[in-house]
């Protein structure tokens, strides 16, 4: 019997290629040398209140809150997060974009894993939230930097590389030729959209190609 052994196909998660898009060094560092820093707490809180939600109304906002906070193990005697959060929430809801993103209620999923493969290796991730119409795919990822509203244009850019690959595997799963990205930054409640069409999927899926073949040549070279 000629057993021949599967080939090796190499994994990496979203971040990985955001970092190596962002800055080599940095990639090296944490995902070949494995030193890096983890998600901050105030971020994974506001990501579990923000999966659990009941959009527009919010009639579970308490429950929630005050379960995200057992979750995560987080003392707040004097309520100060508690009251932060529910503010947050609130100017997010002030905001009609946002608000229209949040509230839709047609094939909502929210915290989506899914694993891209490109031949070669494949790329994994997951979605904090995305709304699946009949002819386009509305992916919503929250960011919850600290940041001054003059910078959020800028700053989006670190982000095109992962909206990409979201964009790239939601296509590529469903079939569906319309994919809008929408970035919401919560401290400042704006958000960002990007929309993929054919040529821009492929421009990254080419950049993540590459970008597989330096890191191979970084990992045994």
């Amino acid at each position: 019997m000629n057993l021949t052994k599967p080939k090796y196909k190499p994994e990496y998660p979203v971040s990985a290629f955001e970092s190596f898009f962002r800055d080599q060094k940095e990639f090296t560092l944490k995902y070949l040398k494995g030193v890096g820093s983890s998600a901050t707490n105030w971020g994974k809180l506001l990501h579990e209140v923000l999966q659990f939600l009941d959009f527009p109304n919010l009639t579970n906002l308490e429950t929630v809150l005050v379960q995200a906070l057992v979750n995560q193990h987080i003392l707040d005697p004097n309520f100060e997060l508690k009251k932060t959060l529910f503010q947050t929430i609130e100017n997010l809801m002030r905001n009609e974009k946002i608000r229209r993103l949040l509230s839709q209620k047609e094939q909502v999923n929210v915290e989506c894993p899914f694993l891209l493969d490109l031949n070669s290796f494949l790329v994994r991730g997951q979605i904090d939230r995305m709304v699946k119409k009949e002819n386009e795919i509305w992916i919503i990822d929250f960011k919850t930097e600290n940041l001054d509203p003059n910078e959020i244009l800028k700053h989006a850019e670190q982000y095109f590389i992962q909206m990409g690959c979201y964009a790239l595997a939601m296509q590529k799963t469903f079939l569906i030729p319309l994919v809008e990205t929408h970035l919401i930054f919560t401290t400042t409640s704006q958000v960002i959209t990007w929309n993929w069409d054919h040529q821009k999927l492929t421009d990254i899926e080419n950049k993540l190609m590459k970008a597989h073949e330096i890191i191979e040549g970084l990992n045994f070279g």
